[in-house]
Parts: C-alpha cells; sequence; structure tokens
C-alpha cells in the first residue's frame, strides 16, 4: 500500500524520498548495509535460537564487542587504556590486560607492570595469582607452593620458614633467602656452608668445622672437641687423670700431669716425660731403673748396679747386724723365704725376686705361682715381677701390648689411643678400633656406617654407592649426594632451575619442573618434558609437527591444525578465533560460515543468489551459465532465459508476451489495467502498474532500482546499462561500493575486509602492508615483514626456533620464483579477460581466480564478528531484499 508518512519507522531509512529497510542487524540505520547502522537492538538468529544483544561498533551491530570494547546499552563503549578486554569503563573492570601488562586476579581486575609482591604471573593467563602466606612469588597452579620469600622469611621445600625453622643439616642463606645444605659434615651451619656450629654421628666440632678426630689438646665428647685439662698436651678425656702426655715442665704419672714425680728419692723422669720407679734395690736413680745413685741399706754398688752384700737366698737384717759385734757380713743375713730367690728385707717375705716360675705381688711383695687378680698389672717373666701396664692400658700383657683400654681410649695394634685410624672405627662394645667394611674408606660406629668413600664411589646416607639414588645429586665439591629440590625426581644440581625429569604430576621445561608447558611449546608425554611446537605454532599438541598446532603466531592462521598463510577453499576465516572455519556446506567458496555469505556453489549445479546457493533461481532472476549467478531478468519480463528483453519467457502484468518479447498495446508511458490504458506515475518512463515502485524504464537519467525511479543508485549498487534502461546492480558480496560486477572491480570495502587494487580482501597479500587509516593495502617497501617462504596453501617448514627461520638467500629465491609465477599468470589471465567479454558488458570471472575475495584472508583483533541472519534466510547478507522496501 502507497502512502506518505513524516517519518520512516523504526528498521527503515529515507533515500530518494522513499523509506527502505535497514539490514536486519540494525535497528535504525542510514542505508541498507551492515555496515550503516545507527543504532541496535537484539536479535533471534542464533543456530541455537537463543536471543542475544547487539552492540553497536563503528556503524555495525555485532554480537561481541572486539578488542579494548564492551557492551553497554547496545553500543561497544571503550574500556581503559590499560584493558584488552573488559566489562566496564574503568581501570578495575579488565578482564585481559593489554600485552605486556598483567591482571590482578583479586576481584579488582586491575591490569599492572608487574605482580605486586605476594602473588606471581601466570603467563597461560597473564594474571597475578595470589600466593600463600608468607609467599612473596609462587607456583601459580599450586599457589600455596612458594618460590620466593618475603622479608625474614626463608624458602625451605615450596614453604617459607623463619631462620630458625630452617631444619637440621641446613642454614638461612640471607642473600636468596633460602634454607641451604650446609656442608654434609655439619649438623647445623651459618653462611658460608663450611661454617659448621653443630656435629652429628661420630664427629666433633672444632673450630667451627666437624672432625672425625679431635686434634691434640682436645678429646672428643657430645660431638664436640673440648680442651684437655691444664698441663695436658693430649688426653682421653678432661680431668686431670686422664692425660696422655704433658705440656713442657711437666711430667705424666698415672695419667695425670705432675711439676715433679710424687716419690722424688724413689722415681726418675723417662725420655717420654713419664714417671718411673727406681729399682727396688736403688735409693735413687736417673735415666733408668736400674741406673742408681745410691744403693738401699745392705746393697752395695757393683758395676753400676746396687747388689745384696748377702748372698742369694739371704737378705740384710738390719735388726740382727745391730744385734751382732762381729764383722762377718753374713753375720748380719737372714734367709729368705722359700719362694724368694732373694729378698730385700727388713722380713723374709719381702721378696726381691722369685724361685721358679713365680711373680712377686707388689701389694704384699710375697711370691705366688701367678701375680694375684690385680687390674692393670702384668707377669714380667724375666724379672718374676707384676709389674704394672702403662697407665693407658686397663689390662696388658707387657708394657707394648695392651689388651684392654681405660675409657676414651681405643685398642688397636696392642696400643691404646684416643683416636681410630682410617678404615677403622672406635667400636664403643669391643672398645678396640674394629676394621671397616671394605666398601668404606673411613667409617664411624658401625663396619657399614661410612664416613668416606673409595674414589670411584659416593657417599650416601653412609653408605658407599656408585650413582646418587632418584632425587639426589652428586656434589663434586662433596663427593656427597645431595637432595635434588622437591619438584626434581632427578637432578644435577641444588635449586629448582636444575632438574632433568620430574615426579609423575610435573613436566619439564628449561630444567624446571612445572604443572604445565608454556606457550609455543607442548607435553611429550614420552619424554615427560616441554618439546617446543613448529616455528610457526603459538600452542600445539601431541607433538611438534605441521599437523599439532592449536594456534599460530601472527600473521598465519589455524587451519585443520596446520598453521597457513590463507584459507583453503572452502574455508573462510574467523577473526576472533584466528583460525579458518569450514564454509556452509552448500559454498565451495565463501566469505562467512552461514548459509547466506557464499561466494560460489559446491553444486555445480546450484545458483548463486545474492550470496546462498539455490536449486532453481527466483521469478525475474535467471541463471548465468557463465558466473552461475542468479540474475535480474530485463524489467519487462516476468520470467526470462537471460538478461535481454527478447529473452523473456513470461511477462509483468499489463504486457503481453509475443516472440520472446513483452509488448504493451498503451502508450509508452501508460500501462494497461482491465483492458483500460493509464498513466504512469510522472517519474517512470514506462511502467507496469501506477505507482512510483512499477516503473519499467525511468525518464531525465534515473536509474531504475527495484522497479523503482532514482537519482542515484543505493550504496552497495552499480549503475548498469541493460538493453538502453539504466538500471541499479548489487555490486559483488565483498565491495561497498563499485564500478561494476565482479570481485575485482570495488572502489571500498565492507567493514572487516580491505581493498588491495579493486580487490576486498581479508588479508594483505605478500609485500603489502595494511594502512590503517585508509583501510587498503599498499605496497611494501623492503623493510616490511613478510613470509614470503609461504605461499597461500604450501605446506610450512618445520622449524622449532628462531634461528631455523628463512634466510635471506631463501626468501630472496622465493620471491624471484613467485614475480616470475605473477607475471605468467598476469599475462594469461589478460588473455581469457578479452576471451570472456560478453555480449551485455559482464565480465567473465574463474572462480578460481586468486583476485577471489577468500585467497587473502588475515586476523585483526580490532576487527568485530559481524552479525548475519540465520542459516534459513534467503536473501543476501549484505543488502536487503527489494520486495522489503517501503513507500
Amino acid at each position: 500500500m502507497n502512502r506518505c508518512v513524516i517519518d520512516c519507522k523504526d528498521n527503515n531509512y529515507v533515500s530518494n524520498d522513499l523509506c527502505w529497510a535497514c539490514h536486519p542487524s540494525c535497528l535504525t540505520c542510514n542505508n541498507g548495509t551492515a555496515w550503516s547502522c545507527t543504532e541496535c537492538g537484539a536479535t533471534t538468529a542464533t543456530r541455537e535460537g537463543v536471543k542475544q544483544d547487539l552492540y553497536l561498533h563503528r556503524g555495525m551491530c555485532v554480537i561481541t564487542c572486539p578488542s579494548g570494547f564492551y557492551g553497554n546499552n547496545h553500543q561497544c563503549a571503550p574500556c581503559d587504556a590499560s584493558c584488552k578486554y573488559c566489562k566496564g569503563p574503568l581501570n578495575t573492570d579488565c578482564t585481559a590486560c593489554k600485552d605486556g601488562l598483567v591482571r590482578e586476579d583479586n576481584g579488582t581486575g586491575l591490569c599492572l607492570d608487574n605482580c605486586p609482591s605476594g602473588s606471581s604471573h601466570r603467563i597461560s593467563e597473564d594474571t597475578c595469582v595470589k600466593c600463600g602466606s608468607n609467599c612473596s612469588a609462587c607456583d601459580t597452579d599450586h599457589p600455596s607452593s612458594c618460590t620466593a620469600c618475603h622479608q625474614g622469611m626463608f624458602l625451605w621445600q615450596r614453604k617459607c620458614v623463619t631462620p630458625d625453622e630452617c631444619p637440621r643439616g641446613t642454614y638461612a642463606e640471607t642473600d636468596s633467602r633460602r634454607c641451604k645444605c650446609c656442608d654434609p659434615s655439619c649438623d647445623r651451619c651459618i653462611d658460608p656452608p663450611t661454617f659448621c656450629t653443630a656435629c652429628s654421628g661420630y664427629s666433633y666440632l672444632h673450630d667451627n668445622k666437624c672432625k672425625l678426630v679431635c686434634p691434640v689438646g682436645t678429646y672428643g665428647k657430645d660431638n664436640k672437641c673440648l680442651p684437655c685439662y691444664a698441663n695436658c698436651s693430649s688426653c682421653f678425656g678432661g680431668r686431670q687423670d686422664q692425660c696422655l702426655t704433658c705440656t713442657n715442665g711437666f711430667y705424666l704419672f698415672n695419667n695425670s700431669c705432675v711439676k715433679q714425680c710424687p716419690f722424688a728419692d724413689e722415681m726418675f723422669v723417662n725420655k717420654t716425660g713419664r714417671c718411673h720407679f727406681c729399682s727396688l734395690t736403688c735409693e735413687g736413680c736417673m735415666g733408668e731403673a736400674t741406673n742408681c745413685t745410691t744403693c738401699k741399706d745392705g746393697f752395695s754398688k757393683v758395676d753400676g748396679l746396687c747388689k745384696s752384700v748377702c748372698e742369694d737366698g739371704t737378705f740384710h737384717n738390719s735388726t740382727l747386724a745391730s744385734q751382732t759385734t762381729g764383722n762377718k757380713t753374713n753375720d748380719h743375713c737372714s734367709e729368705c723365704h722359700t719362694s724368694c730367690s732373694s729378698c730385700l728385707g727388713p722380713t723374709k717375705y719381702d721378696c726381691l725376686r722369685c724361685k721358679g716360675v713365680r711373680f712377686r705381688d707388689p701389694i704384699n711383695k710375697l711370691c705366688s705361682l701367678n701375680c694375684p687378680n690385680l687390674r692393670g698389672y702384668y707377669e714380667d717373666l724375666t724379672t718374676t715381677l707384676c709389674e704394672r701396664c702403662p697407665s693407658e692400658c686397663s689390662e696388658c700383657i707387657n708394657p707394648a701390648t695392651c689388651l684392654r683400654c681405660v675409657p676414651g681410649l681405643f685398642l688397636f695394634e696392642k696400643q691404646c689411643i684416643p683416636h681410630c685410624p682410617e678404615g677403622r672405627y672406635a667400636s664403643n662394645v669391643s672398645k678396640a678400633c674394629t676394621p671397616c667394611d671394605k666398601a668404606c674408606k673411613s667409617c664411624a660406629g658401625l663396619p657399614t656406617s661410612c664416613t668416606k668413600c673409595n674414589p670411584s664411589q659416593i657417599l650416601f646416607k653412609n653408605q658407599c654407592v656408585t650413582k646418587c639414588p632418584s632425587g639426589m645429586f652428586l656434589s663434586k665439591d662433596f663427593n656427597r649426594c645431595l637432595p635434588c629440590d622437591d619438584s626434581c625426581l632427578t637432578c644435577v644440581g641444588a635449586g629448582r632451575s636444575r632438574c632433568t625429569s620430574c615426579k609423575p604430576e610435573l613436566v619439564l621445561f628449561q630444567a624446571q619442573c612445572r604443572t604445565r608447558c608454556p606457550t609455543r611449546y607442548y607435553h611429550n608425554t614420552e619424554a615427560q618434558s616441554c618439546q617446543p611446537c613448529d616455528y610457526y605454532c603459538h600452542r600445539c599438541s601431541g607433538g611438534n609437527g605441521l599437523l599439532s598446532c592449536k594456534e599460530c603466531i601472527s600473521p598465519l592462521v589455524l587451519e585443520n591444525n596446520m598453521c597457513v598463510r590463507t584459507c583453503s577453499p572452502g574455508y573462510v576465516l574467523d577473526r576472533m578465533k584466528r583460525a579458518c572455519v569450514p564454509c556452509h556446506e552448500s559454498c565451495d567458496r565463501c566469505m562467512g560460515a552461514t548459509r547466506d555469505q557464499c561466494l560460489s556453489c559446491k553444486d555445480s549445479q546450484d545458483s548463486l543468489q545474492g550470496s546462498v546457493c539455490k536449486k532453481s533461481c527466483g521469478d525475474g532472476m535467471y541463471r548465468n551459465p557463465e558466473t552461475s549467478r542468479c540474475e535480474s531478468c530485463h524489467p519487462l519480463c516476468k520470467t526470462c532465459s537471460g538478461g535481454g528483453k527478447e529473452a523473456c519467457t513470461s511477462c509483468v502484468e499489463g504486457l503481453s508476451y509475443s516472440l520472446s518479447q513483452c509488448l504493451s498495446s498503451c502508450g509508452e508511458d501508460e500501462y494497461r489495467n482491465n483492458g483500460q490504458c493509464y498513466m504512469c506515475d510522472r517519474g517512470c518512463k514506462t511502467c507496469k502498474g501506477a505507482t512510483s515502485k512499477d516503473c519499467l524504464s525511468c525518464n531525465d537519467n534515473r536509474k531504475l532500482f527495484n522497479f523503482t525511479c532514482v537519482k542515484n543508485c543505493p550504496p552497495g549498487m552499480y549503475e548498469r546499462d541493460s538493453n538502453g534502461i539504466p538500471e541499479c546492480e548489487r555490486c559483488h558480496p565483498s565491495c561497498a561500493t563499485c564500478t561494476r560486477a565482479g570481485p575485482d572491480a570495488c572502489t571500498s570495502c565492507r567493514m572487516d575486509l580491505y581493498l588491495e587494487g579493486t580487490n576486498c580482501v581479508q588479508q594483505c597479500s605478500i609485500n603489502h602492508i595494511l594502512d590503517e587509516d585508509t583501510k587498503k593495502c599498499k605496497l611494501c617497501n623492503s623493510d616490511c615483514p613478510t613470509f614470503a617462504n609461504i605461499t597461500d596453501r604450501s605446506a610450512l617448514p618445520h622449524k622449532n626456533d628462531e634461528s631455523n627461520a628463512p634466510t635471506k638467500l631463501e626468501n630472496h629465491f622465493i620471491l624471484i620464483s613467485m614475480a616470475t609465477c605473477l607475471s605468467l599468470l598476469a599475462i594469461f589471465a589478460l588473455l581469457g579477460l578479452c576471451k570472456s567479454r560478453s555480449t551485455n558488458g559482464y565480465t567473465k570471472v574463474n572462480n578460481n581466480s586468486a583476485s577471489s575475495v577468500e585467497t587473502q584472508q588475515t586476523f585483526d583483533n580490532n576487527v568485530p564478528s559481524v552479525y548475519i541472519r540465520d542459516d534459513n534466510a534467503e536473501s543476501e547478507a549484505m543488502l536487503n531484499d527489494p520486495d522489503d522496501h517501503e513507500m
């Protein structure tokens, strides 16, 4: 119904004094294209049928606002400058940050240059994860697992502890703020690790070193070397009667150091500084026991020795001598006891030597078959005396053969010593130096408790092994097995960055064990390590081959797990996903994934009407066999077999059909209705009805558009001559404006495409770069970035690092080759263009032409996903069906 209105209703716009329908995505608009919206509403055109709000962005109504914008009141409003994505305008509303910034993961959404202390950067999400208490940094997958600590706290096995809480065998190292291992000999230490403060096992602390043997002047007790008693130069205990040797000016007597021997007249100091008794016959002696200076009563010095004045078996009886007046010596001698071969007196029981195999008791001085049960004495067969053992021996056979030692000393090779030699240990059971196990070079406490190993072996938990067990590493400084970081299964040194393999729940990356692999690496489950993706993959899984990519480095895009320069025929670029997605099943090539975004049809029998593949063209349309597109019949035709007025197969109402033409019996500016001729609208030259929307041709240089005469063709259309009648024909769907039909006649592009020459492309071609201001692809200078080694559909070479990137020589060779090929293709294309020129002014465009829009696709975060009507819509995506226009 034709009527005049003051304003066009919503979803319509004014053009040439007529109301035209907006694109379905627009609530209000300036023209009928998808990029001319001025307001947006809601749509139900989702595949799931769920109603979604639309947001206005740069003249387009989009479901999702692009990077740097958020949806608010049906408009895309800018985020804070620090945000990549956001939910509001404030700097605390960020949901993702711009490159180089990280987001606090504490509900604020604030983007920062660096994560604050107490949180760590989760690289995979660019967020700051709050760590556990006392942590200044942590494992982002396990926030309670610290990797660094606050001031005053120290890291030990992923926990932060006070200096006093560092476990035994470690110390608080202030520079790294970690509990680091002491020297293995230390039980406790301070910095440096060899500065021991306590020792364990069978070692002793001396001058902040742990020693298996205490130095001279000290003795070992409670894992410490303690000083000997005053005047002792060596000892086996701290008491005054536990000396072994004495300082100058003091002499050893009964394991005590004395200024002078206690029985000065009866003792001498030997060469070792010990006090010894003189021979029983001496009143005094020097140097040796028998080197008498004076003799006892009844003895006289003969050849330097004191000999009895009485015969053997008798002794000088001083009592008898005082009673006898005779001069005979024998008159003063008395018989010794029958057990004595000689005796000293003053009684016959004071034996000096014994008869036969008898020994003189040092206590009662009698001779008996054996020395009495006196510990510390031995039977001297030469002198037949019970002699005292050396002071360090509690039992002995002779002075050179100890059997047992006094406490604190241990028997070794018949001598009592304070410390056992290497290869033996001091047994607290036998009180002797017992051989170590053959595996040990030295040991302590038990024969198998090693303290040192042979050169080919390593000390681990007091055992000598050929290699360190899992979780330990060989310290070359100490030749000992020390623990790996608690994240490592095996390692080559201390710290979390020296791992060679990881515990089952972790994966190895650059000598560190992590919960997941970083970007551009994948988890190799066999090696349990992070291996690099292919050079062109930003993310990958399952391998580093070309078919394992999950995301590509820019400007490449993902197609079937492979990174490519451009999408294959049958695929279209999804900018948000940076991936090539399949066209609708009816499309061979397309500009979007839905049914109404085809550029060519998969079924060769189908025809492209607008951007929809159909089995047959609708009324007023015919199938152009050269382009396989549905094109408009001549305005006089209702149905036709071609584009001219001689190709009609039926006529519009008011005309009669004759010899493939539609004729009117009325005048040129009249139309026929119910057998009568009526004048056309003044805007029409010829018509089929009374309204301005019934024109068949126009006056005054106006153009025919949808049976309406307009001064200028609407946006997205161009003027063509149809058998002398100027008409408005739709541009190719990729063009915003154009000069003729086809994808290679664009003068401007729809919003998500870029103009390169006269083609609208999704991605600038090789050797071209995008001018963001003009949205045009311009020829690169020599320093422009390029992937010249990647052809449109070639498989990318396998590369694992930057060093494998294409060389300049390779690029030059490929560029020369491509230039040659492109030149040849251009020549053939020109020849084909001349031959394919048709009589109606159209140019034949090969479906495989390199100028087709689908061969140039890329990704741009700043371009939103455009709302397209649902799969059941039969009209074109970018322009409305003419029947939707309203007066």
